[in-house]
């Protein structure tokens, strides 16, 4: 058996980055940059940004429930609404 490819990534951390460092330097640019190590070894975590319990699923059956078969049962928040809706490109 030939081992896993892993292509360059930034170096990992062990822990999630402050949610403060999202806004400012590299991690504000490219979010893969503050992706720690857990993302890569877990099929979910959840992390508190800006006072919002934000749940992050990595697993592709839940990913495909979340954001496609089930979309209207996952609210986000209106602040989030109102940053994405600029970029997305839809009223909310």
């Amino acid at each position: 058996m030939t081992k896993l490819w892993v292509p360059p990534h930034p170096p990992r951390r062990p822990k999630p980055v402050p949610t403060w460092r999202g806004f400012l330097g590299e991690r504000a640019r490219t979010a893969v940059y503050g992706w720690s190590q857990l993302a890569f070894q877990n099929w979910y975590f959840k992390r508190n940004i800006l006072g919002h319990t934000v749940h992050v699923v990595l697993q592709p059956d839940w990913v495909q429930r979340v954001l496609l078969d089930n979309a209207s049962n996952y609210e986000k928040p209106k602040l989030v609404k109102r940053i994405l809706g600029p970029t997305i490109g839809r009223a909310f």
